[in-house]
């Protein structure tokens, strides 16, 4: 029997959903809305089932880009998430949403010659989201909050042909004017959850329904509103 799962992004700037059978991605559905309500991905999970004929009872779990990122995105899928595996009582698999950035570089914007893939989310100021990894996949810098200077990117370079990459990666221009290795419009896709979700399946790698949260990293605050007064 086919391992069918359900793929989540909204990590980032992009909304999006795939379905994948064994690793293969065999449907895909995304948006540019900035809202990314629950709206919105149930719409895309909703078309997708349709395009593709598939019933979402023959799905066998539910995988998520978790984080780090967008706060509101990361609570949005993680909620749809969720509540799918609840109802049909499958497995959740959360995958980092740095890692399927560096698979995304690789397969599907065909960038391989590079000594550091570095994925960037911006994180808001001189802040971003960020892992390192050599081109062989071995961890430089793990997943982390981190804050951009001069001594921190030279440290990563070190003569390196580093690529950095994702909608943080404009940050680098004005530490480093000179560095020109930079993709800033990549956009990340549940696509790039297929292969690492279908191994995560294999090993039982799963996540509690109840229990899990996002990866968020980086503390959110929210401010009361103001009282209005009036006369």
């Amino acid at each position: 029997m086919k391992t069918i799962i359900l793929l989540i992004e909204t990590a980032a700037q992009v909304c999006s959903v795939a379905l994948a059978s064994d690793g293969v991605v065999i449907g895909h559905k995304f948006t540019n809305d900035q809202k990314k309500s629950q709206e919105v991905i149930n719409d895309l999970i909703a078309q997708i089932f349709e395009e593709l004929s598939f019933s979402i009872n023959q799905l066998s779990a539910v995988a998520i880009s978790g984080g780090p990122g967008s706060y509101t995105g990361l609570r949005v899928g993680a909620s749809c998430a969720k509540g799918i595996c609840y109802a049909l009582d499958i497995p959740l698999i959360h995958i980092d949403s740095m890692s399927s950035m560096i698979e995304g570089i690789k397969k599907r914007y065909n960038q391989l010659d590079y000594d550091i893939f570095f994925p960037m989310i911006d994180a808001r100021r001189m802040e971003v989201f960020c892992r390192a990894e050599d081109k062989a996949g071995n961890c430089i810098l793990e997943t982390n909050h981190q804050f951009l200077d001069q001594q921190f990117l030279e440290s990563i370079i070190e003569n390196r042909n580093a690529l950095f990459f994702g909608n943080g990666a404009s940050k680098v221009k004005s530490i480093l004017p000179n560095y020109k290795t930079l993709i800033e419009d990549f956009m990340p896709s549940a696509e790039d959850i297929a292969q690492i979700s279908y191994q995560k399946f294999l090993s039982a790698s799963f996540e509690s329904i109840a229990y899990y949260e996002p990866r968020y990293l980086k503390e959110v605050f929210i401010s009361a509103k103001k009282e209005v007064k009036t006369t």
